[in-house]
This record gives structure tokens, sequence and C-alpha cells, in this order.
């Protein structure tokens, strides 16, 4: 069901509305592919997944760790997790963590980004997703996870932050 633009990946819609195409005999149908910029591009959701949750237990605080993968244009997936501090006025957020990272050892454009928590699904806040459009486009799909192998429910960037000055 549409959800504010995203939607749970179990929908039959989404294949229709979004080109979207699923790999066949998984327990949990993760997307795929899907066109990006006009050109086919592979999102491999698995393995974003897989190195998302890896990174989890290295978050700060431990109890409110999130995760991120950031697959780039280069086919490189690269991973962040959220650092706290003790008052929470200095955090650094997963998926700016995993930004910096990717500036740091030269990729230029992300093109799908993945955020786990366990328990919770959320999409990357205004500062964060300000900062993905600023390395990719509207067009970076999003995914959210709650459990390490649970469902992924995916939107586009641009329906996370519809109004962002890089869309101008």
């Amino acid at each position: 069901m549409e959800d504010g633009g995203c939607f749970r990946e179990e929908t039959e819609r989404k294949e229709e509305t979004t080109g979207l195409r699923f790999e066949e005999g998984k327990k949990d149908k993760y997307p795929m592919s899907m066109s990006l910029d006009h050109k086919r591009t592979s999102i491999p959701w698995n393995k974003m997944s897989e190195n998302a949750w890896e990174v989890v237990k290295n978050a700060t605080p431990h109890d409110t760790g999130v995760g991120c993968a950031l697959y780039t244009e280069e086919d490189k997936i690269i991973v962040g997790c959220n650092v706290a501090d003790a008052f929470h006025t200095s955090t650094i957020h997963a998926e700016m963590n995993a930004l910096g990272t990717m500036v740091t050892i030269g990729c230029k454009k992300v093109l799908g980004v993945l955020v786990v928590v366990d328990g919770q699904k959320f999409v990357p806040c205004g500062a964060c997703a300000e900062m993905l459009l600023q390395y990719g486009s509207g067009d970076v799909v999003v995914g959210s996870q709650s459990s390490r192998h649970g469902s992924v429910d995916i939107c586009r960037l641009m329906n996370v932050v519809p109004n962002s000055f890089f869309m101008r």
C-alpha cells in the first residue's frame, strides 16, 4: 500500500508503477533492479542488507544502533553507523557517516541507500536526505529494513524530500 510516496515491498502494484524486478525463490522478495537515470542499474539489496546489519553492532550508543549501506555508481557498497555523544548534541547519523566514507574513497554518485534499525522502519532525516540528493538525485532508491532478514520498504528519495533545494 502506498504511504506518502513510499510503499511496502510486498505490494503487487510496485512492479507496475516502478519497473522493479524481483529475484525469484527468495523468502522475502527484494527488488533487484530498477531503471535509474534512463539506464538499467542493479541494486544489490541482499548484500547491502548484510553489510548494514554488520555495522549496527558498532553504533553508539548500542541501544539505538542504526546501520546504513550506500550503493554507488562505481558498483561499491559503502557502510556507516550512527555515532552519538553522551548528550546527543553531536550525533553523526549512519547515512552521513557512509556519505563521508564514500567521498573520502573517491566515489561520486549514490544510486541506492538502505537504512536498518532493529524493530523500526524509517527513512533518512531531512539533513541526511538533502546530502543524499547532493550526491545522487531524486531517483535514488531508499530502502528501510527493521530486522536482519525482514522485508525492505522502498521509495524514491524525491518522495522523502519532495521540495528539496537540490530538486529545483
